[in-house]
């Protein structure tokens, strides 16, 4: 009798590193203060969690960040909530927070692909993200283009392959460089991150997340998704 190995359903864990929110998002601040800032990022913040959850191959979330309000906003969606490294936030910032969890990742699910996914993509649909993972299935590395084409929204690695991140400016050519294979597949919503008013606009006419929207319809950010 010839015995067929069992097909085991791929896994993966999302990795999200987010700033603290005295600090995020500031190319709105001649738009927003300081604190509608940090509502928006934590909106963000929850469609992701949420999309995320809604992956079919989604094992585990986890975000690492040293800010108490965003540890709190992903532990309640189910999130593991990880340090960053004191040591290297100051030098590797986002990537050395990524790194860190990356570890932490490969050492409790050493089978599960991870996928670094950016915290500011409030039109992100879960078929999106599974769709992203679908196409890097068979890929040691895989990345996914901002809406612009020169900056990383998904940094995808196989369960044998270090994540190796190096988000920043001018991403998605370092991580060409390094090998990782662009993901074609349109995946609008993946790719609109938000840096600026214009940003969120277009998500909005790709269709906000329910925590964005909501956030949004208010007086105070109203202004951000209008002409």
């Amino acid at each position: 009798m010839v015995v067929v190995p069992r097909q085991t359903t791929p896994h993966a864990v999302v990795l999200i590193a987010v700033k603290p929110l005295t600090a995020a998002k500031t190319r709105l601040a001649q738009a927003l203060s300081a604190e509608q800032r940090a509502q928006l990022t934590l909106a963000m913040l929850t469609d992701v969690l949420e999309a995320a959850r809604g992956a079919a191959w989604t094992r585990a979330i986890a975000v690492v960040t040293e800010d108490a309000r965003v540890k709190a906003l992903a532990e309640a969606y189910g999130a593991v909530a990880l340090d960053e490294p004191e040591a290297q936030a100051q030098v590797g910032g986002l990537n050395a927070a990524l790194q860190s969890a990356d570890a932490w990742a490969r050492d409790q699910f050493p089978a599960a692909m991870r996928v670094a996914l950016h915290g500011d993509l409030p039109a992100l649909r879960p078929m999106e993200l599974q769709q992203a993972l679908c196409a890097a299935r068979e890929l040691r590395r895989a990345y996914v283009a901002d809406h612009e084409g020169s900056g990383t929204t998904a940094l995808i690695a196989a369960a044998s392959t270090e994540l190796a991140p190096a988000f920043g400016p001018g991403s998605a050519a370092r991580h060409a460089a390094s090998g990782a294979v662009a993901v074609s597949d349109p995946l609008p919503g993946l790719r609109q991150d938000v840096d600026v008013p214009g940003d969120l606009r277009m998500a909005a006419e790709l269709g906000l997340g329910l925590a964005t929207k909501t956030l949004v319809s208010s007086p105070q950010h109203i202004h951000l998704v209008t002409p």
